[in-house]
């Protein structure tokens, strides 16, 4: 139980974490900079 709890929590970590830094660095920097270098990097 507690170890499926753990893999819950570094799953959560994993999806939350570029998300946060994508917000973050769009409010820090050019958002189009980051928008370019993402659309790249999913191609």
């Amino acid at each position: 139980m507690r170890l499926l709890q753990f893999e819950e929590t570094v799953w959560a970590i994993v999806t939350l974490l570029p998300i946060l830094h994508k917000l973050h660095y769009n409010r820090d920097r050019h958002p189009s900079f980051y928008d370019d270098r993402a659309g790249v990097q999913a191609r």
